[in-house]
């Protein structure tokens, strides 16, 4: 059997294309693991988020990928599974326009929309992450996760099976939450839950550009579902006035992430952001019939 963390390129200039493949890949589990397993970060470190290891090149990996990383950087965010499992999550929800080339562009095979719904399928079914827990002496729990798992892949090696646990999905909020876009049975029922999946937006606040950049992307990827999305209880004038305001929000928007890569403000730019989600809002709740 092959272990897919032993396969990395020597060649650095190879590394980031091989990455992305491997993110864009069912086989990007089973190498989180292989990789927390060998690194050699203390056994009390605290894992890295995303948006710690590479948040300010967040942008720039959706639009060029991996090589806007440095190889230092790239390395360092294979040694943290969590981080890189959420950026499977993160190109799996907005679907850039760089990483539709692993996806399979618009024009995606039968054979590509197949393995992304296997990926679905394996986020479905991922636990919790457990915060870590300190011992006795003074060391993390991730100790104990981390022996757990070499002695699961032990045992995988011999009996020539390999058992991983699939990562988690994420929980999807505002459009993206399973359900909104379907559950509402009449007009005024669908454009109130609209409305309130909308006010999600203010159940998380942004501290830094990083963060606010990736919220702002999380949203658009929402409005382009809504976008798309039949919503058959809505009358068609009806129908018409929500795109068009979601449309509008979703220009918005791409200002605000244009803004944030030139260097503006992101405490005004995220103000800014908080008006064009209530404007958004509102508007959705005045389409509803007088009663």
């Amino acid at each position: 059997m092959t272990l897919t963390s032993l396969n990395i390129p020597e060649n650095p200039q190879h590394l980031a294309e091989w990455l992305e493949e491997l993110i864009c890949s069912e086989k990007l589990s089973q190498a989180a693991v292989q990789w927390e397993v060998l690194a050699d970060a203390p056994s009390d470190s605290a894992p890295l988020s995303l948006a710690e290891l590479a948040g300010s090149h967040l942008l720039e990996i959706d639009e060029n990928g991996l090589k806007s990383l440095p190889e230092e950087d790239l390395r360092r965010l294979m040694s943290h599974p969590e981080a890189i499992l959420e950026l499977q999550e993160h190109i799996l929800a907005e679907c850039p326009e760089y990483w539709q080339r692993w996806l399979g562009g618009p024009r995606a095979s039968t054979a590509s929309d197949a393995a992304w719904t296997r990926i679905e399928a394996q986020l479905d079914q991922r636990p919790a992450a457990k915060p870590p827990v300190e011992t006795r002496g003074g060391s993390s729990s991730r100790i104990w996760s981390v022996m757990g798992t070499v002695l699961a892949i032990a045992a995988c090696l011999l009996i020539g099976i390999w058992v991983i646990q699939p990562p988690a999905k994420p929980t999807g909020w505002g459009f993206n939450e399973p359900g909104v876009l379907e559950s509402a049975r009449s007009e005024d029922e669908l454009l109130d839950t609209l409305a309130d999946a909308t006010h999600a937006w203010f159940n998380k606040r942004p501290q830094n550009r990083e963060e606010l950049a990736l919220r702002l992307k999380q949203f658009d990827a929402g409005c382009q579902k809504l976008l798309a999305a039949e919503l058959a209880p809505l009358q068609p004038k009806t129908h018409e006035s929500v795109d068009a305001i979601c449309q509008k929000t979703r220009d918005e928007i791409a200002g605000y992430l244009a803004q944030l890569s030139e260097g503006g403000d992101p405490s005004a730019i995220r103000n800014a952001a908080d008006q064009t989600v209530t404007t958004l809002e509102e508007t959705l709740r005045q389409l509803k019939q007088p009663s």
